[in-house]
């Protein structure tokens, strides 16, 4: 039987509407500025991602695209998502250049980084067909596309289809707070019941795009911002039964678990939530030190899962650098050969 209660309004990312100007005042900050979507890299990632939309209305707490520094020092107002120009020819010359770049062999195998990322300072759902033009450009290529999304808006038929046929891969990234398990509450509820139509759409790319015989997906991963939440407080037993409701559909159906172990600070408003005992200060990308941020680390794998060799389980992780990655975001299809890279 379904819960009937009221579900927990969880804090969301303070929206930041002006910026300071160098005299002391402040003036308000605008939509981001409609450029050319480029292939670049960051202080985690490898030079292998891009976005066909900036920003994101979402609002989830800690949002590390919200405070990156593009957004905040450029004046712009992360809670407008603005499409980005695709150019497909451009896109293609960014990706040779990508993959001419990073190529690295030893003596039985080599490596070329041979996907891309569409999803990192922006949420590609809030224009679907700009994504599409941006994975059949990268397949034209035999590059494969991954689409990392919270699907704010959802695709047609149609768009999925040309998704499917670009070899796109599509990752539902959810926190559970901002998501909730259909089943918890029940009658008219303001999001209409949001994520069942997200997995209904996951399900049916799935559909268009698994090889027969497979066992897992090959084209959905169910990306789980995981947290060691606490039982015995009302609000964090629904965070936790939403986490567990998700881990049990994606292994009912065969969607793989690219868990991403969430990284929270002192203000997180998920805190009186969570079993704090559980938790650790992580490493940061950038520095490779302890930093402020604190996780439980990898939850949902089986004992003994190394994170940085195992890559065809069931639960694969986000939680390395990308260059240290031996799943690269799912895209893997036979295992990996370890290549040191020049220095």
């Amino acid at each position: 039987m379904a819960k009937i209660m009221e579900l927990p309004v969880i804090q969301q990312e303070p929206v930041r509407k002006t910026i300071k100007t160098q005299c002391g005042g402040e003036k308000p900050r605008v939509p981001s500025a409609r450029f050319l979507a480029r292939i670049q890299g960051n202080s985690k990632t490898e030079p292998n991602v891009s976005d066909t939309t900036k920003g994101c209305a979402g609002g989830c707490f800690g949002c590390y695209a919200a405070r990156s520094m593009g957004f905040l020092q450029g004046g712009f107002l992360f809670t407008h998502p603005v499409t980005q120009c695709v150019c497909p020819e451009i896109m293609q010359l960014d990706i040779y250049k990508m993959m001419s770049q990073n190529v690295y062999f030893d003596a039985e195998a080599g490596y070329v980084l041979n996907w891309v990322r569409n999803g990192t300072l922006g949420d590609p759902s809030y224009d679907w067909d700009a994504a599409c033009r941006f994975a059949e450009a990268a397949g034209r290529m035999g590059v494969r596309t991954v689409i990392i999304s919270k699907f704010w808006k959802f695709p047609s038929d149609l768009q999925l289809e040309r998704l499917a046929i670009a070899g796109a891969i599509i990752h539902f990234s959810l926190i559970p707070g901002y998501e909730w398990a259909p089943h918890i509450a029940v009658g008219m509820r303001k999001d209409e019941n949001r994520v069942q139509t997200v997995l209904s759409t996951l399900i049916k790319f799935d559909k268009m795009t698994r090889p027969k015989k497979s066992k897992f997906a090959d084209s959905v991963f169910m990306r789980i911002c995981s947290a060691s939440f606490d039982r015995d407080n009302p609000v964090g037993e629904l965070l936790d039964e939403t986490q567990k409701f998700f881990y049990e559909f994606s292994k009912k159906f065969g969607i793989r678990i690219l868990e991403t172990p969430w990284k929270f600070e002192g203000n997180d408003p998920r805190n009186p939530y969570l079993l704090h005992e559980n938790m650790d200060n992580v490493k940061s990308y950038a520095t490779g030190k302890p930093g402020r941020k604190k996780s439980a680390g990898m939850l949902l794998s089986e004992k003994g899962f190394d994170k940085y060799k195992d890559w065809d389980t069931f639960v694969i992780a986000c939680d390395t650098r990308c260059d240290q990655c031996p799943n690269q975001c799912g895209t893997m299809t036979q295992k990996p050969v370890h290549i040191e890279k020049p220095a």
